[in-house]
């Protein structure tokens, strides 16, 4: 696609991108963020134009074509994921207050048990999405080559693919991705569930011997 173009995401995309990110796992996001007053999108574009935190745009990364952002992604790296961790958790008590916080905070942890944050000199690419009208055009695996270059190719790449999605698992092991482990969740609430998670691995120097060419 010619008029296709990648590039950083900022703050003036909030509108255009956070319905991309919730896009990547609506049932997870319902489940951490969702009461009877709060969707999760609202707190998404309450974090996203911020400088810190996990869902921040510095992490993000948008897809472009003719101008229109039709997709979108994050590289979280474990250098600042304490520092991150610990904004977003700001991030709750100032959107949701105190007593609802608390409660979003521990659904936080348990989403994070399911899917742990990197640990020392991993990444872990997250909410990619792309818009209904550009899926299945080749644009999700060019955002995801994109984020590789944005990425430390001396470090391994990770993601997390839900066990039933078998059709995205078998493009990212296309691309070289490899299953290193298997979290079984059993969350769920009336808003939502966090899906049981296959973690996968990309050793960088398939991608340094020529893959991104």
């Amino acid at each position: 696609m010619k008029n296709l173009k990648f590039r950083a995401a900022t703050p003036e995309d909030v509108e255009t991108i956070i319905p991309l990110m919730y896009s990547a796992g609506p049932d997870a996001y319902d489940y951490t963020f969702k009461t009877k007053e709060n969707c999760p999108m609202e707190f998404l574009k309450m974090s996203f134009p911020r400088h810190h935190g996990i869902f921040s745009y510095k992490h993000h990364y948008v897809a472009e074509y003719d101008g229109k952002v039709v997709g979108g992604g994050c590289i979280l790296k474990s250098n600042h994921i304490t520092s991150n961790t610990l904004s977003t958790l700001w991030h709750v008590f100032l959107h949701y207050g105190v007593i609802k916080g608390i409660n979003i905070t521990k659904k936080l942890q348990q989403a994070s048990e399911i899917c742990p944050a990197p640990e020392k000199n991993e990444q872990i690419i997250a909410n990619v999405g792309i818009a209904p009208d550009y899926q299945k055009k080749g644009i999700g695996k060019q955002l995801m080559y994109y984020l590789f270059e944005q990425s430390n190719l001396s470090h391994p790449i990770m993601l997390d693919v839900a066990t039933t999605n078998s059709v995205a698992e078998a493009l990212y092991a296309k691309i070289g991705f490899e299953v290193i482990s298997e979290t079984h969740s059993s969350y769920k609430n009336n808003y939502g569930h966090i899906d049981s998670l296959r973690r996968m691995k990309l050793n960088p120097q398939a991608l340094l011997k020529g893959s991104l060419n």
